[in-house]
């Protein structure tokens, strides 16, 4: 039996006894990793123990990382930061706010919080802002950035009247996404349907949302009406 056949299977074992899902096969540090072995002329290597891959090569990796980060850090009082947010469903079907940092040094996970009960509080989600704004530090933030709906217009109102330097944003997709929804899809009984029926011209509409969303994000708002009644056709 030829040896890359050997290897094969002794890696497919693995994947087999351990109930390793098969997307990490695709894993580009799991690759880089069996290339780095295959190449190497380092005899008689063993793989690191259990005891050192949760203590001193976690240690390593943390601070790896975290000086990685840093210099992403470092960019934010030169440059000054958007902090943006991305509602999620995990496997559990838990609501999720993610929050990011976004500057030109780069983007960051900063924080993710379970809304579950609190997906229509505004004060509760505005919280979980003004807790990532002071993490960064409210001073480095010049904005935060939202889906379009109205609890979260109503959290950049709490927002801005705390941090008056910091402004809110509609996401500009998530504008662009409903009102695609709304020329695509209108309901029959909108003004749109009664005098368009289903001739639209897509193309034009469209240069004309993105003018709008980019140039005059408040005016966008007006698709934020029917966000929620929109995503919940979806769900």
């Amino acid at each position: 039996m030829a040896e890359q056949d050997i290897y094969n299977k002794l890696c497919a074992r693995m994947f087999y006894a351990s109930a390793i899902p098969f997307n990490f096969i695709r894993c580009p540090y799991f690759r880089k990793y069996s290339q780095f072995l295959a190449n190497s002329k380092l005899c008689g290597y063993n793989p690191p123990t259990y005891d050192r891959l949760r203590t001193t090569l976690l240690y390593q990796e943390k601070t790896h990382i975290y000086s990685k980060l840093q210099r992403i850090r470092d960019t934010w009082t030169k440059k000054e930061v958007s902090i943006c947010s991305d509602g999620w469903t995990d496997i559990q079907r838990k609501p999720l706010i993610n929050i990011m940092v976004a500057s030109e040094g780069g983007a960051m996970f900063v924080a993710s919080t379970n809304e579950s009960g609190h997906t229509n509080d505004a004060k509760y989600v505005a919280n979980v802002f003004m807790k990532a704004i002071e993490k960064v530090g409210s001073n480095n933030v010049v904005q935060i950035t939202t889906d379009n709906v109205s609890n979260y217009k109503a959290v950049g109102g709490i927002i801005e009247q705390k941090y008056p330097h910091i402004f809110w944003t509609p996401c500009v997709v998530h504008s662009l996404n409903l009102a695609l929804k709304r020329m695509c899809e209108p309901p029959e009984n909108s003004d749109e349907y009664l005098h368009y029926g289903d001739n639209f011209d897509i193309d034009g509409d469209m240069n004309q949302l993105a003018n709008l969303s980019i140039n005059e994000p408040e005016e966008s708002m007006i698709f934020g009406d029917n966000a929620e009644n929109l995503e919940a056709n979806d769900e």
